[in-house]
């Protein structure tokens, strides 16, 4: 995702759509289908990455039988999505093979600069198998609830406008850009526009890519100003059997490997609100806050 203060692209009062319907129209797209995201998705010029990566995923799953479940993603954001400006979805079948599947999609976009790919996702999803290999998760950290957090407020010119459809409950680490940061950050999150029961099952694993990059990268509390930052690469690896998706709370939490020179090394867990372990992420991401 890209974490980037929001001032050049002020809100414009117009209806908004939740992630939902943006995910659910990805699915239902064709390869000749644009999209457009308006400025509440947006994250300083870009639109919001994580959505962006589970529209991709939901035009995977149109060709991805129900019962192979998405194992892995791997995302390159090479450069922004628009605000504003339509795009489609190609996505390819890379391999069919007899368990698994590979797939292929790429943001099709023209930024008037000769670039027309700006995200590019590899997914495999593959059906479960019996196997001997079996080993229980960790258990997921002991952390207050999130009723009993405060929420996170929306703050316009500070945080990026998507976040006004995010719940966010803090319980690891410092806050973006307090000059406090530790090796950790994270808490509880959910959509706050999405209700349950309107999500379908082939829509379970987009949502929870999209809800994943909602978070800063993990090294803004490191800095004491305000200053861009994003992802440039991200993966995801999902624990198996995956339960339903139903808004629920989840638990989000990131460490940091390592940060130099406008770079960190981060790697995050995420769990249900049973301690469920769901999926494990990791980041390279870059910040912008030099003199």
């Amino acid at each position: 995702m890209q974490w980037h203060p929001p001032n050049t692209y002020p809100i414009r009062k117009q209806a908004m759509h939740n992630a939902h319907h943006y995910l659910k129209t990805a699915y239902h797209g064709t390869a000749n289908t644009e999209y457009t995201l308006p400025t509440d998705w947006g994250q300083g010029r870009a639109s919001f990455g994580g959505l962006i990566a589970g529209m991709m995923i939901a035009a995977m799953r149109r060709n991805v039988p129900a019962e192979r479940a998405l194992l892995s993603m791997s995302c390159t954001f090479a450069g922004p999505v628009l605000l504003d400006t339509p795009f489609t979805i190609n996505t390819c079948i890379l391999r069919d093979g007899k368990n698994a599947m590979q797939l292929e999609a790429r943001i099709v976009q023209d930024d008037g600069k000769g670039n027309l790919n700006p995200t590019i996702v590899l997914a495999s999803f593959g059906a479960m198998r019996p196997s001997k290999a079996v080993l229980n998760a960790l258990p997921a950290p002991s952390v207050a609830s999130p009723e009993a957090l405060p929420a996170l407020p929306f703050i316009p010119n500070v945080i990026p406008n998507f976040a006004q459809h995010v719940d966010m409950r803090w319980a690891f680490g410092a806050l973006p850009y307090s000059g406090q940061g530790t090796h950790e950050m994270g808490g509880w999150w959910r959509w706050k526009d999405c209700a349950s029961e309107e999500i379908e099952p082939e829509l379970f694993e987009a949502h929870r890519v999209a809800l994943t990059d909602a978070w800063p990268p993990a090294i803004l509390p490191l800095i004491n100003k305000l200053a861009p930052a994003s992802s440039m690469t991200w993966t995801m690896q999902f624990a198996q059997p995956a339960p339903a998706f139903d808004n629920a709370w989840h638990l989000y939490r990131a460490t940091i490997a390592q940060a130099a020179h406008g770079y960190g090394l981060t790697h995050a867990e995420i769990w249900d609100a049973h301690g469920q372990l769901i999926a494990v992420s990791s980041q390279l991401v870059s910040v912008f806050d030099g003199e």
